[in-house]
């Protein structure tokens, strides 16, 4: 994976060709390798993004998978983690080939274990570098994780990474404060729950609220969890208004790290979603992450299903972060006065006292 290194300018990427074979995919299902590989490719085709790319640790270094598959502990069941590694190395041993579905979405094949547990070293590589580095970084990987509940498998989602990711933060790295901000259009609701009850940690999410899993709604009361819900269709000014109150949110709780889950399907083009953003929107709310909440953020992709608009809105993405003015789409938006209190906000405050034990 690894370019040239010089002139390096950006996050560097942590991915693998394991995440873009057919190891873990479904004939026909949005959820494919084919996400990575575009996205592989066009990074490829650029020496200066090329540059960035770094092998995920867990495609070579069985060390890391080991340390990947005791935070899948932390944060999810031991009877849901055997089951679901059972049924992969069953399908392996019986040759069985093609994915058997958890439910109406959500599938595994004979080698989705080794994927998920590489895609989960993407993750804690990009937090290793945010955090030794003061500066962020981002994972390449799928499938996504978001949706995975501490027992139970959920909208393409098996492994929760985020979760593990600010597990690893906390009680790996000797972070005192994670904040997790997503900007996926679906509500993490297997985010939510796990860190529901950790107290050192924050969890905001920009979400449409008529969309799966149709949960994160604003009277849904948590100390730790901010939902910003929106209508489909809603306007791209109203869209980054609410990701930016997110984003203040997590300026606010003053964290040593900030984990972004990177869902790109609230672009316009994504059909698994009805959301208007495009890829200098992306843009500009990474930028703003960084700029509110400090150096220390990690990026993991989580949804983005359009193999055409997904690889421009990861470019755009990583050449705002890389200091790169993005340009802005050529047919003009409408947009209307984003929400009170949405905008004009402060960068990071000094830390207030932590929350008291749930």
């Amino acid at each position: 994976l690894c370019g040239a290194v010089a002139a390096l300018k950006g996050p560097l990427v942590y991915s693998s060709d394991v995440l873009a074979s057919n190891k873990h995919a479904a004939p026909g299902h949005p959820e494919c390798p084919e996400r990575i590989a575009v996205c592989l490719e066009h990074l490829r085709s650029s020496p200066s993004l090329s540059a960035l790319l770094r092998e995920a640790s867990g495609a070579t270094d069985p060390s890391r998978v080991a340390l990947a598959s005791s935070l899948a502990g932390r944060v999810h069941s031991e009877d849901y983690l055997r089951d679901m590694e059972g049924a992969c190395r069953s399908r392996a041993a019986a040759g069985v080939r093609g994915p058997a579905f958890l439910d109406m979405d959500t599938y595994i094949t004979a080698h989705s274990w080794e994927v998920l547990l590489v895609a989960a070293t993407a993750w804690l590589d990009a937090v290793d570098d945010a955090w030794a580095n003061r500066r962020p970084s981002l994972a390449l990987a799928r499938p996504p994780g978001h949706h995975a509940a501490r027992s139970m498998a959920c909208g393409f989602c098996i492994l929760n990474f985020a979760a593990m990711a600010a597990r690893y933060a906390l009680d790996e790295l000797g972070a005192q404060r994670v904040a997790v901000v997503d900007v996926d259009a679906h509500f993490g609701n297997g985010v939510a729950a796990i860190l529901s009850s950790e107290p050192r940690a924050l969890y905001t999410s920009v979400h449409q609220i008529d969309a799966f899993p149709f949960m994160g709604h604003p009277d849904d009361v948590n100390p730790n969890i901010l939902n910003v819900p929106l209508s489909g269709g809603a306007d791209v000014a109203q869209h980054r208004a609410g990701i930016l109150r997110g984003v203040e949110a997590a300026a606010e709780f003053a964290p040593d790290l900030c984990i972004v889950c990177l869902g790109y399907d609230a672009l316009r083009e994504d059909r698994l979603a009805d959301l208007n953003l495009e890829a200098e929107d992306y843009a500009e709310v990474a930028a703003a992450v960084v700029e509110r909440v400090g150096p220390r953020v990690a990026f993991g992709l989580e949804g983005g299903y359009n193999l055409q608009a997904l690889p421009r809105a990861l470019e755009a993405t990583l050449l705002r972060l890389g200091g790169e003015e993005v340009p802005a789409p050529s047919t003009p938006r409408a947009s209307a006065p984003p929400p009170d209190g949405a905008v004009d906000m402060p960068k990071a405050r000094p830390r207030s006292p932590l929350p008291p034990p749930l």
